[in-house]
């Protein structure tokens, strides 16, 4: 009886189990740093809604009580040259609070990356991808994702990114591969996830 491609025949009748899948299947391993891990938290606080308004409230916030500080002084001195200092230091301090939000904010992020010493998102993994699913293995166990479960692919310079939800996802470093193609596991990966065309 002929057999076509992807059956199996078991006493003369087709049994295909999925253990005898013949999708392909795609495995690579790779080392995530306390750099690929910061790097991640921060493209998060960098592309959130949320903190991004923070950031925005803080900035006119700093900018009004330094205006508010110097305008006072200028009431009570009678000195009108406070209000032109009220005017250059609240757009000075307008501008240097986004930056220095965000350099403290990198600050702290390294600093609880390097002090978790049970971060489950840092170590070596290993990542399958098969016909639906997307099995990652760590030093704290395995996990098994459906494919359309990744809502969103972001690579920079350094890693590439596959997001879950908002905040969490997987790490897959550019430098820290140990076996396996990287380009060529995220550009399979990319084509399950690619929605299918309009009817």
């Amino acid at each position: 009886m002929p057999v076509k491609r992807g059956e199996c025949i078991v006493n003369g009748r087709n049994r295909c189990p999925k253990k005898h899948s013949t999708g392909i299947t795609l495995k690579i391993r790779y080392h995530v740093t306390v750099d690929d891990y910061v790097e991640f938290q921060r493209y998060f606080c960098r592309h959130s809604a949320a903190v991004l308004r923070q950031v925005k409230r803080g900035r006119w916030l700093s900018g009004g009580m330094t205006f508010s500080i110097f305008a006072i002084l200028a009431i009570n001195s009678k000195d009108n040259g406070f209000y032109i200092v009220a005017v250059l230091s609240a757009l000075v301090a307008f501008a240097i609070s986004s930056p220095i939000f965000w350099y403290c904010t990198d600050k702290n992020i390294r600093r609880i990356a390097e002090e978790m010493k049970d971060n489950s998102a840092i170590g070596t993994f290993s990542l399958e991808l098969t016909a639906d699913e997307l099995i990652s293995t760590g030093t704290v166990g395995d996990s098994r994702l459906k494919i359309i479960a990744i809502k969103q692919i972001v690579s920079i310079e350094k890693q590439t990114f596959f997001f879950l939800g908002s905040a969490n996802g997987l790490i897959l470093p550019v430098d820290g591969i140990l076996e396996g193609n990287r380009d060529e596991f995220i550009a399979a990966l990319k084509q399950k996830i690619k929605p299918a065309p309009a009817l």
